[in-house]
């Protein structure tokens, strides 16, 4: 039997709203993990069936990176036992150099299957750095 996934595709941008990183003199300093905060999403919650079979959240977090490198954002989906349904990661362009900002996100749900849903979000910076994990759910009713 097929699983159906609840999150199938992901699309991510980056709004800046921070200041950019600087070059630096010559001394180096360790690499720091992002950090991110405030997940904002709607909708939450849709009827079986809605939209035709799925529909589209949209969201976004907020992040700080001293090292001004983020490079990916990634949300990993799951059913109510916890199982894994879905990993998305995508690139999150605009990123280079800036140290503070909000990411928009923007998931299609698969609203066919009834269910409550989790889903975790984090980003990652060029070094490999990821950061703390955010998160949210989703219910089918």
């Amino acid at each position: 039997m097929r699983r159906l996934v609840p999150i199938s595709a992901l699309i991510v941008a980056l709004i800046s709203i921070g200041c950019g990183g600087g070059g630096g003199g010559g001394t180096s300093k360790p690499q720091q993990a992002p950090g991110i905060s405030n997940l904002q999403y709607s909708p939450n919650t849709a009827v079986q069936g809605q939209g035709g079979g799925s529909i589209t959240a949209s969201g976004t977090i907020d992040f700080i990176d001293a090292d001004g490198n983020i490079s990916t954002l990634t949300i990993n989906s799951y059913d109510s036992l916890g199982n894994q349904l879905a990993s998305n990661t995508s690139l999150v362009s605009g990123a280079s150099g800036v140290t503070s900002g909000s990411i928009i996100i923007a998931a299609v749900i698969n609203t066919s299957v009834k269910g409550n849903y989790t889903f975790k979000i984090f980003i990652t910076d060029s070094t490999g750095l990821q950061s703390n994990v955010l998160t949210g759910t989703f219910s089918v009713t």
